[in-house]
């Protein structure tokens, strides 16, 4: 579940600006397209979780770069370098690997592949000094819809995530940057997992 969720997050809020971006070509949300595949965009976002009777609020700060991302929520670290995903945390010395594979929930980089195929813009209205789209899945993708806020400039200010096991999701980016494109490896983890670790490795 945990999984989920922040994969799930990180896919939405960087990935359907890539979705917005390819039915406005020319303005600034396709530079922001471009930007994901050519730099490594950087988020600070705060987010609540609400199911049934599951109900947290956490932070997470996220790093995409094409297909590569790592996700920091709290201490508990996801790394993926487009092949493969680890979920480590290092505080309790569990590493869970997996190849990333073609499920969009286990693997935010396959929203960069036909983006088309799983939203459509359902709506866009300006609101005040921000721009809100409404986006619907396609097909059953484990997102049933999403609410999208940027500024004119393309940056992120937040977005409302229904899943659709119920879940919903109401991510804050609270600051977001491009930095220079880095290497692979920091995509996947520095540390070694020797005996003092649990591993769960299912590739």
């Amino acid at each position: 579940m945990f999984r989920r969720i922040i994969s799930a997050m990180s896919a939405v809020v960087i990935s359907m600006t890539c979705l917005m971006a390819q039915n406005t070509q020319g303005t600034a949300l396709a530079k922001l397209c471009s930007a994901l595949s050519q730099s490594c965009v950087c988020l600070d976002c705060a987010y609540s979780f609400d199911m049934s009777e599951i109900r947290f609020n956490t932070e997470a700060d996220i790093k995409v770069q094409g297909r590569a991302y790592v996700v920091d929520c709290t201490g508990v670290l996801v790394f993926s370098d487009g092949e493969t995903v680890w979920t480590v945390d290092p505080n309790i010395k569990e590493a869970y690997i997996q190849s990333s594979g073609n499920e969009m929930l286990n693997d935010p980089a396959i929203f960069f592949q036909n983006l088309d195929k799983y939203f459509k813009v359902a709506d866009n209205k300006t609101s005040g000094s921000v721009e809100v789209y409404t986006l619907e899945a396609v097909d059953d993708c484990g997102i049933k819809s999403a609410e999208l806020t940027l500024k004119p400039d393309g940056t992120i200010v937040s977005a409302i995530i229904e899943l659709s096991d119920g879940g919903k999701m109401d991510v804050k980016v609270r600051s977001m940057k491009v930095e220079e494109k880095k290497s692979v490896t920091f995509f996947r983890p520095s540390m070694s997992f020797d005996e003092a670790w649990i591993v769960t490795d299912l590739r």
